[in-house]
């Protein structure tokens, strides 16, 4: 999740996959702001399949091919 902020439309996507009976996907969440993710950190803390980190989206720590997929709702228009 790219600019997951406060992470409150990933609890969204949380609450969808639970609602399907699904399990919960591993999932990396980057902000730019170390604010921001003050509050996804809180949001996310008994959650350990949520890995967030404070980088920036044109230079993330991963290898290429690193994710099934990528979500950028809440930052395309950045």
């Amino acid at each position: 999740e790219v600019a997951i902020g406060s992470g409150t439309l990933y609890s969204m996507v949380q609450n969808w996959h639970r609602w399907k009976g699904r399990p919960a996907p591993q999932v990396v969440g980057v902000d730019y702001s170390e604010k921001m993710l003050g509050g996804a950190r809180h949001r996310f803390r008994h959650q350990p399949e949520m890995e967030l980190l404070q980088c920036d989206v044109t230079d993330l720590p991963f290898p290429e091919a690193a994710f099934d997929s990528v979500n950028i709702a809440n930052a395309f228009h950045c």
